[in-house]
């Protein structure tokens, strides 16, 4: 399988509570400078549906059964937020490592549809061309009526111009661009952790000024 790094990022919901304040004569307010320093907003959408999209990036992202889809470049995953059916619409390459469920885990693009109960494998779709490689275990493949099993190691390409299911030697061409995914999020790691401790200073900084300037008001 591609190495994918240990550190997980968490977007985690960050509510701003607000508080009651003591009621400031309006001819001190002046005195008081209040710095607002936004980290991050994120808008709930009301679909039932969730969408995640590249362009000239990669994207790791984790489904609600555990699941993780990594998404080449200008590639695209939709599937219903409760994800009871887990059924994933796709277009472009994506990697799958699939956990195992009671439920069998479906990738549905324009040629077919792909099948497994827990494995790791890569799907690369558009138009005219769909192309499975399996890196463990073994995934079905359904596509104009015909079903074949696809098993550790090969690769199966059903094309526009050709009949049925073709079946060869895996090439496991993802892994350039997996490991190249893999780097990004390790630098984007670091420099979370970077600014985190930013924030933490400029944090402490403006609690500090706007405690300074709530003593000046209350003498």
């Amino acid at each position: 399988m591609p190495y994918v790094s240990k550190e997980v990022i968490h977007s985690d919901r960050i509510q701003y509570i607000r508080k009651p304040f003591k009621t400031i004569p309006m001819n001190r307010i002046s005195t008081l400078t209040v710095s607002l320093l936004f980290v991050a907003l994120i808008f709930t959408s009301c679909s039932s549906s969730e969408k995640v999209k590249t362009n000239d990036r990669f994207q790791a992202v984790k489904l609600p059964d555990n699941s993780i889809a990594l998404l080449n470049q200008n590639s695209s995953i939709e599937y219903n937020k409760d994800f009871k059916s887990r059924i994933v619409k796709q277009t472009g390459e994506v990697f799958y490592l699939v956990e195992k469920g009671n439920s069998p885990f479906i990738i549905d693009t324009k040629k077919g549809k792909v099948t497994v109960l827990g494995t790791e494998f890569n799907v690369k779709a558009d138009e005219e061309e769909l192309e499975v490689e399996v890196e463990s275990g073994t995934v079905k493949l359904t596509a104009d009526k015909v079903e074949k099993d696809i098993r550790r190691g090969e690769r199966a390409v059903v094309r526009e111009a050709e009949k049925g299911i073709q079946v060869a030697k895996a090439e496991f061409d993802y892994k350039g661009w997996t490991k190249n995914l893999n780097s990004d999020l390790e630098k984007l790691g670091r420099e979370i952790n970077k600014g985190a401790k930013q924030l933490e200073k400029e944090t402490k900084k403006i609690g500090k000024d706007i405690n300074k300037e709530l003593k000046k008001l209350g003498n």
